[in-house]
């Protein structure tokens, strides 16, 4: 498993599911705050930031697009521990 590169389909998932440009805009706000923190700490936060493999599959049971408020509200809580 990559953290970062399963970060990174989750983003691009969100930002092509955006229901509107506000919604892109908030994605690609946090995603910037979150690719500063690096590397390191996104894989020793992939569950805190639900990108684990299974969950960026393209099989997975709910889909990241379908549910970006849950997506954002967990990368935000990750971001201020």
């Amino acid at each position: 498993m990559n953290a970062f590169k399963n970060f990174e389909i989750a983003v691009d998932a969100l930002c092509n599911g955006a229901i509107c440009k506000n919604v892109r805009a908030e994605v690609e706000k946090i995603a910037a705050q979150i690719r500063a923190k690096g590397a390191d700490w996104i894989a020793a936060r992939v569950i805190e930031l639900h990108i684990t493999d299974a969950e960026v599959s393209e099989y997975a049971e709910f889909p990241i697009e379908d549910n970006y408020r849950f997506y954002l509200e967990r990368w935000q809580l990750a971001l201020i521990k």
